[in-house]
């Protein structure tokens, strides 16, 4: 499996991804992830002020982009 790969790259991470996690798999600042997160390009959950993902659409979202 290529390192590309992004069932590979999203291994070990929980089935739910908050922003940290967003920042550690684009290799991106705390104000970028935001605006990744805030853009629509892929759907997020909104916990009160705090923005999550699921894993799955993360990966759906990776492979659109390869």
């Amino acid at each position: 499996m290529s390192t590309n790969d992004p069932k590979s790259i999203l291994e070990g991470y929980p089935p739910v991804l908050d922003v940290n996690h967003v920042r550690e798999i684009f290799r991106i600042g705390r104000d970028s992830a935001y605006r990744l997160m805030k853009s629509g390009e892929f759907r997020v959950i909104q916990a009160g002020k705090q923005l999550r993902v699921a894993r799955s659409v993360l990966e759906e979202y990776l492979t659109r982009e390869e």
